[in-house]
C-alpha cells in the first residue's frame, strides 16, 4: 500500500493542488482515474478498481493494522 501510494502521490498532489478551484480538482481526478483504469483494462482485460477502497471495504474491518493504514492513506 505504501509503495502504491508513493507512486501516485506526486500526481495526486498536482490534482489536488490548493491553487486550483475545487471543480477543476474534481475534473482532474476523473481524468486521472479514467487514464489509470484504461491502462489497467488494456493490461488485464478488466477494470481493477481502487486497491485502497477494496481493502477498506473488504479487509480493514477484520484487521486493525490494515484499517489504520487505509485510514492514513485516505
Amino acid at each position: 500500500m505504501d509503495e502504491h501510494f508513493r507512486k501516485d502521490k506526486p500526481d495526486l498532489d498536482t490534482i489536488f493542488s490548493p491553487s486550483l478551484p475545487p471543480l477543476e480538482r474534481f475534473e482532474r481526478l476523473i481524468a486521472y482515474t479514467l487514464e489509470e483504469q484504461g491502462q489497467a483494462f488494456e493490461k488485464y482485460g478488466r477494470v481493477c478498481g481502487c486497491p485502497f477502497a477494496t481493502l477498506g471495504c473488504e479487509i480493514a474491518g477484520q484487521n486493525e493494522v490494515l484499517r489504520e493504514k487505509t485510514d492514513e492513506i485516505f
